[in-house]
């Protein structure tokens, strides 16, 4: 090779090792991206799905005033889900999914929630017996993209009961839940007071 020739492969070589970090940073953004899309796409349909299953045995278990023979029910399909697509489908689980669908019966709303809460954050909301502070707390875990533990950690904290929402009228509360689902806000006048709020709508 010429002293010429060595010279211009010489000053490539910068302009290329460049050219590669880029490169790699480029198809590295990518493909966490195209992770984080995938991962949110399958985290919604297995949701949507496993409120799906609950909604068709709803159907059926519902119509049967025993409930020793929709237990029965669910036990059978159990046994024979589980050999073939494993412990998702186990007689916990089942009843679980008929839980969801019994206490979330519209899919509209499940399909909205879905897009931010996991199964993991539902379970979590079907240990709340009030209805209201279930849907107080699924609307900020949508809004404020909680994970499942600052979920947990605020159900535990009691949140709800400490605001002023809590203390309101049954129909206002409707109202507000309302307003928080359509318009991701809660009036002034119903929140704790600034100086006792200590990151109220915050994330943890």
């Amino acid at each position: 090779m010429s002293d010429r020739e060595s010279q211009s492969s010489h000053d490539l070589a910068p302009a290329q090792a460049v050219d590669e970090e880029r490169l790699h940073s480029d198809v590295r953004g990518m493909i966490l991206a195209a992770r984080e899309r995938v991962a949110l796409y399958v985290n919604q349909e297995l949701t949507l799905h496993y409120w799906g299953v609950g909604e068709r045995i709803r159907r059926d278990v519902l119509g049967f005033e025993r409930a020793p023979y929709g237990r029965r029910i669910i036990d059978n399909l159990a046994v024979q889900l589980v050999p073939e697509f494993g412990e998702g489908y186990s007689r916990r689980n089942l009843f679980s999914m008929l839980s969801f669908a019994t206490i979330y019966p519209d899919g509209q709303i499940v399909q909205t929630l879905s897009a931010q809460l996991s199964w993991s954050h539902f379970i979590e909301l079907l240990r709340i017996d009030d209805p209201n502070a279930r849907a107080f707390y699924g609307e900020l875990t949508r809004l404020h993209r909680w994970g499942v533990r600052p979920l947990r950690e605020k159900i535990r904290s009691r949140l709800y009961e400490r605001t002023l929402l809590s203390r309101k009228p049954d129909e206002l509360i409707q109202q507000e839940l309302a307003l928080l689902r359509d318009e991701d806000r809660l009036s002034v006048d119903v929140t704790t007071p600034p100086a006792k709020a200590g990151g109220f709508l915050g994330n943890p």
